[in-house]
């Protein structure tokens, strides 16, 4: 997943957008994988939930 760490560099004078995120809902806990485009194979159980936030506006 590009734009991890940083986010699109803005165009005609416009700011840089968010960097995307992840974050993996597991047993209550939220877990934010250090690095979004190395993080593979992630057991996930029923119940389990995953939010992706793409890069862009702020």
């Amino acid at each position: 997943m590009d734009h991890g760490r940083f986010g699109p560099q803005g165009a005609l004078g416009g700011k840089d957008g968010m960097p995307n995120s992840v974050t993996v809902y597991q047993d209550g806990k939220a877990v934010v994988p250090d690095h979004l485009s190395k993080v593979q194979d992630i057991p996930m159980k029923p119940g389990d939930r995953v939010r992706v936030g793409n890069s862009g506006r702020r």
